[in-house]
This record gives C-alpha cells, sequence and structure tokens, in this order.
C-alpha cells in the first residue's frame, strides 16, 4: 500500500493583505458672519456633481453637488435661515449601492 502526502504550500513570508483601511466620515459647521455657515468633511468618496455630496439642515436640502477632493475632503460655505433652536446638519453621498452619511448638529440662536 502507498501513502501520498498531499501538502499545501502556505507562504510564510509575505507582504501584508492589501485591504482597505476602515473610513468614518466626519462633518463639521461653524458659523461665519450673519446667515453664514461653513461647512467641511473629510473621509468622504472622491466626485462632483452627481457623485458629490449633498447637504441636508433640518430635512431640507441646502446644497447639492458639493465636490470632494482627491484626498476626501470638501469645502463650502452655505448661507442658512433656520429657527432658533438645535437643527442637524448632514453630509451625504451615495455611489452606486453605497451611501455615506455623516451629522453633526448646529445650535442656532437668534442674535437681535
Amino acid at each position: 500500500m502507498r501513502w501520498l502526502l498531499w501538502t499545501r504550500r502556505i507562504p510564510t513570508a509575505c507582504s501584508p493583505l492589501a485591504i482597505a483601511p476602515s473610513r468614518t466620515a466626519t462633518v463639521f459647521a461653524r458659523s461665519l458672519d450673519g446667515d453664514s455657515v461653513h461647512v467641511q468633511g473629510f473621509q468622504f468618496l472622491p466626485g462632483a456633481k452627481d457623485r458629490g455630496v449633498t447637504i441636508v439642515v433640518a430635512g431640507d436640502t441646502v446644497a447639492a453637488g458639493v465636490t470632494v477632493g482627491a484626498d476626501g475632503r470638501f469645502d463650502t460655505r452655505l448661507r442658512l435661515r433656520p429657527r432658533p433652536g438645535w437643527v442637524v446638519l448632514t453630509a451625504v453621498q451615495r455611489d452606486g449601492l453605497l451611501v455615506t452619511r455623516a451629522t453633526t448638529n448646529l445650535q442656532v440662536v437668534d442674535d437681535r
């Protein structure tokens, strides 16, 4: 009787697997003069127009197609007139079936 020994070659020294690092999209907003708000986003997918970022404030779309650079960042200024109180600002990007979303809160204060 003969036994056949099957072995597998397992590389012992190889480069690390090419796994993309996980990314967590982030959005920041700060007020400027009057009704202007400066919005910055990080870790989004590069794109413009239909593949850009849509900014939603209190359920209303206030900007669409915001361009995202090759580094995953976007930077835009918006003019907002929400009622005093807390509002939710969300940056949304759709790329096929993938939806990237980041949210922050703004406190609106009446200066008058």
